[in-house]
């Protein structure tokens, strides 16, 4: 992501989430091992995890399953010219509590998008 802001190129970052409040789910079947794949593939420099339980389906597996995923996929396959590197995960949640940041980062995020 550093590189990626340094060269100053534009930056899409995907966001990951089973469901939306106003629609329902997104897909009939939510494989999350296989959209990090999808997106680690694809040269993704974030990846963003909808945690929310309530509004969006989400959870703190969601985070965890991301970060070993992504890590074990980069590793197979070392597609990374300098070495092999992980994005980063950026989690979305409704932050109520500083305790929930506590929370987030044990469950492996480097970051977090308060909603």
């Amino acid at each position: 992501f550093k590189r990626v802001a340094e060269e100053n190129e534009f930056v899409v970052i995907p966001e990951l989430k089973r469901q939306e409040p106003s629609s329902g789910s997104l897909r009939k079947r939510y494989d999350i091992s296989k959209l990090t794949k999808q997106m680690v593939s694809a040269l993704s420099p974030v990846l963003s995890v909808n945690c929310d339980g309530v509004l969006f389906g989400g959870s703190m597996d969601d985070i965890t399953t991301v970060r070993e995923k992504s890590s074990s996929f980069m590793l197979e396959s070392a597609a990374a010219e300098d070495g092999v590197i992980t994005p980063p995960v950026l989690a979305s949640d409704l932050i109520l509590y500083p305790y929930q940041l506590y929370k987030l980062r044990l469950a492996g995020t480097d970051a977090v998008n308060i909603v």
